[in-house]
């Protein structure tokens, strides 16, 4: 059995595979984390889709970059988590599958430490 919801169609060209605002979803991307060992680990850190005007964006922007909105979406590693482990971890943000055929340039804007 196959179910299908929201189905709609949109004028131009798919996305490039890898594209993604954040401000629906994570697009594909996935978390992993690892110890200090290179071990994956499974652990509440990770990477996690937020939107600029929630409460939780004290960490964040205030604003979405692209379009200066306040109610664009991110991702944010909530690496601060891991200091009450015994261990250092990584997390680690993993695109979809991108081919080496198509020619790319990643992009991206970050936050750090309220900047």
């Amino acid at each position: 059995m196959i179910s299908l919801d929201d189905i709609k169609t949109v004028d131009g060209a798919c996305p490039n595979p890898g594209t993604c605002n954040f401000d629906e979803d994570l697009c594909g991307y996935t978390s992993l984390t690892f110890d200090n060992d290179n071990r994956q680990v499974d652990t509440e850190s990770r990477w996690i889709r937020l939107v600029s005007n929630l409460p939780m964006s004290s960490f964040g922007p205030h604003k979405d970059h692209t379009d200066t909105q306040q109610h664009g979406g991110y991702v944010f590693s909530d690496q601060f988590l891991s200091l009450f482990v015994d261990t250092e971890q990584t997390t680690t943000l993993v695109s979809p599958l991108l081919s080496p055929a198509n020619k790319a340039c990643l992009v991206f804007w970050f936050f750090f430490y309220g900047r």
